[in-house]
């Protein structure tokens, strides 16, 4: 709200004159609307998605109603990545992304109106050739839990680890089976425990689409059956309540059902 008043003039009538260097005070007055205000990190609240169609996208949706409530671009054509949510820092602030064999580290930039993760100034990482080895090619990127290092599969067998602000300086952590970076875009086979460490999986991880998530509090779960997303007070006895129908977008378009099928959602978990 503007609030108008008399001011007292000088002899030119020059009240509203600005100062060297400073706004009129008609400029000052002005605020940026807070949809428009720089964020330094996604509204992480509700469900999350891993959305792909046109536009790959990490979307947000109120666990009550199904409606978007966040949304922020993905880099496009990049590589599906198992790791899924661990693709992201623990602060949401940073993404890690594999295309046509590069490896990425990009920033979240933007407002509630528009965001990305950036891709034009991303930092590559371990992008240089050697004499002997040549350029390796990377897959399945993630974040340490304190979110200071990615680790990444490569295409020699082994997984790395680095420190975005010393993209070229790579730590061996450890040599899988031949032949898991031929699998590796959709099952794991190498987890990272809580302390960095690099440990090999008995059996191979296959992780499918998300359509299950239990609320931070652990009170409730929400379950999709194909008809509609569902919600179960966990230790309560009785049939699943329907919360809604379908996820939908910030301006009530279904995603992924009705009149758009062909977007691909992957429920990441909820915040």
């Amino acid at each position: 709200m503007v609030l108008m008043g008399a001011n007292a003039c000088d002899a030119d009538g020059s009240a509203d004159k600005p100062q060297a260097g400073q706004a009129p005070q008609s400029a000052q007055a002005t605020s940026t609307p807070d949809k428009e205000k720089k964020l330094d990190a996604p509204v992480a609240k509700g469900l999350a998605s891993l959305t792909s169609g046109n536009l790959s996208q990490l979307a947000f949706y109120d666990p009550s109603t199904g409606k978007e409530t966040f949304s922020t671009t993905l880099p496009q054509y990049s590589e599906n990545n198992p790791w899924k949510r661990y693709s992201f820092s623990p602060d949401w602030k940073r993404h890690a992304w594999v295309k046509d064999g590069d490896l990425f580290v990009g920033s979240f930039t933007g407002s509630s109106v528009y965001s990305a993760y950036d891709e034009t100034p991303g930092i590559k990482i371990g992008g240089k050739p050697t004499f002997n080895g040549g350029k390796r090619a990377y897959r399945q990127p993630r974040f340490s839990a304190d979110g200071k290092k990615i680790f990444a599969l490569a295409n020699d067998e082994k997984v790395y680890s680095a420190d975005p602000s010393s993209p070229d300086q790579l730590t061996e952590e450890a040599t899988l089976e031949q032949g898991s970076f031929f699998g590796g875009r959709s099952e794991l086979l190498w987890d990272l425990t809580a302390d960095g460490k690099v440990v090999k999986r008995p059996a191979p991880v296959h992780p499918e689409r998300g359509g299950q998530e239990t609320s931070p509090d652990g009170t409730k779960t929400l379950i999709y059956n194909g008809s509609g997303w569902f919600l179960k007070t966990n230790g309560a006895t009785g049939e699943p309540q329907l919360a809604f129908e379908t996820l939908t977008d910030d301006i009530d378009r279904p995603v992924g059902s009705g009149p758009n099928p062909g977007m691909d959602v992957d429920i990441i978990g909820w915040y």
